[in-house]
């Protein structure tokens, strides 16, 4: 059955078939928003809206229509997470081809108060090649903390041609990028928000915490104490990327670990023990260079399983994830929208914000649409 309903005053004709109606264009924009932005629709999304209007509405472009009305809605795009993770292919870095040529640094804090020196934080130093480790307690985490303790390394390691750091206050200050400098150190920064950039680091805290949990007391001020020897169990463990322990890589032979079973015994010559440790270190560091490069392209095939890649220019609008909300239940996901101004590389861009202009992985970005 179908019936027409005519109004004087905009000669609007309605058609009802099977309970369906059939609006003119002029009257879809208002259909459009009285099912999505009005507290009784709520703000669905694309198929939820559609849903909700199909059921009394009927027109050609409906389904586009809905679809870009939602995409546009400025509030969805600054509330609503990502269902489907915006996830870009992992980018594998290059690996050092000797012990100390990059170096790591980053900090794990603040933690509850520990000794005497009311100790906060742990500054972490690694190898990107041997994996080896080493920690330093630190009351404080500024600027003259990080040089005294980059300085003390380097006095027992020798001086790295980079170091890869995050960006906070105490690495780019300018009393670090005065040490870097006179060293002839090479600064290099991690994403922000993207901590798969300096992930083998990030995964060694991780194993720390894990260490310090087991053995600090119920008021949890004594990690100081048992610090050292999480960076020995670090480092006479071997690692999953390089399969030998981080402290064999570097010395060319296995720590002296107690042991209540047995001793053992030597009768080596010093140039026999010379020759031995050379061919050792020489092989050691070579098949741990090849298992690091396996490692990190078998990482790369299953984490690209569930990655999506999103193409952006210079001059797109997009959108930011908001990291330091005050309220997190109620407060926007995202904020923006900002311009993309620089691309670098395929994987990160810069954000005018502002005045600045400040980096971010396309992992922390999504398409703003007008």
């Amino acid at each position: 059955m179908i019936s027409y309903i005519f109004h004087n005053t905009n000669i609007t004709i309605h058609i009802y078939k099977n309970q369906l109606i059939y609006p003119t264009p002029a009257e879809v924009p208002k259909i459009l928003s009285e099912n999505h932005g009005s507290p009784i629709a709520g703000h669905p999304g694309i198929k939820r809206m559609f849903n909700r209007i199909k059921s009394a509405y009927y027109w050609k472009t409906m389904r586009t229509d809905i679809e870009n009305f939602v995409k546009n809605c400025k509030l969805c795009q600054i509330n609503k997470p990502l269902r489907s993770k915006n996830k870009a292919p992992m980018e594998i870095t290059s690996s050092s081809t000797k012990p100390f040529e990059r170096i790591a640094l980053d900090f794990v804090g603040p933690l509850p108060e520990s000794g005497p020196e009311k100790f906060r934080f742990i500054l972490t130093l690694q190898d990107d090649l041997t994996k080896f480790s080493t920690a330093y307690p630190l009351a404080s985490s500024t600027s003259e903390d990080v040089a005294r303790s980059l300085i003390h390394f380097m006095s027992l390691f020798g001086f790295p041609k980079s170091v890869l750091t995050d960006l906070g206050t105490s690495f780019t200050s300018e009393l670090f990028r005065q040490v870097t400098e006179i060293c002839k150190i090479k600064s290099l920064f991690t994403t922000p928000y993207h901590p798969q950039t300096n992930g083998a680091l990030e995964r060694s805290h991780a194993t720390l915490k894990e260490y310090l949990k087991s053995f600090v007391n119920d008021n949890h001020d004594d990690w100081h104490c048992y610090l050292f020897t999480a960076i020995l169990a670090y480092n006479t463990t071997p690692h999953t990327s390089t399969q030998y322990t981080p402290y064999e890589l570097l010395y060319g032979y296995k720590p002296s670990i107690p042991s209540s079973l047995y001793e053992t015994t030597s009768n080596t010559t010093y140039h026999e023990y010379i020759r031995a440790l050379q061919y050792r270190m020489r092989f050691s560091r070579q098949k741990a260079l090849e298992n690091i490069i396996l490692s990190k392209e078998n990482s790369k095939k299953q984490y690209d399983k569930t990655s999506s890649r999103v193409t952006y220019k210079t001059g797109d609008l997009v959108y930011v994830k908001h990291h330091h909300r005050l309220r997190k239940a109620l407060s926007p996901v995202w904020k923006g929208p900002y311009k993309i101004i620089k691309m670098n590389g395929t994987y990160n861009v810069t954000l005018l914000i502002g005045r600045k202009h400040v980096k971010y992985h396309v992992n922390e970005i999504k398409p703003a649409h007008p």
